[in-house]
């Protein structure tokens, strides 16, 4: 999808990219490495293309959700929670944003910074 659609983005002087990335990028768990790793390449893909796409009016974020149900349970975020950082990323008030990680998690990925 990057490759098809980035290249009229970069023609238009205006895109946006956002992926769809986790937790387990930066924390993996010992179960399912295949899967951890997966999700550092789109963390790592989303940066590189933000220093490739830089002054042109693109960008390339990552919305980084934690657990997210579909019912109504404490301490788990919500589809729409996800959703608003994905369309704000996706807005004119995101456009100096450019390979950051947005999480969506309440807290729980611990963090260096």
């Amino acid at each position: 999808m990057i490759r098809h659609l980035v290249p009229a983005m970069r023609e238009r002087g205006w895109g946006r990219v956002v992926t769809i990335g986790g937790g387990l990028a930066s924390q993996p768990m010992n179960t399912h490495p295949q899967y951890n790793a997966t999700l550092a390449v789109r963390h790592n893909l989303a940066v590189s293309l933000a220093r490739e796409l830089k002054g042109t009016g693109v960008t390339s974020n990552v919305v980084s959700p934690g657990a997210i149900v579909i019912n109504d349970q404490e301490r788990f975020g919500k589809p729409e929670e996800v959703a608003a950082a994905v369309a704000y990323l996706c807005g004119d008030h995101a456009q100096y944003i450019s390979g950051a990680t947005i999480r969506v998690d309440g807290g729980l990925v611990r963090s260096a910074f």
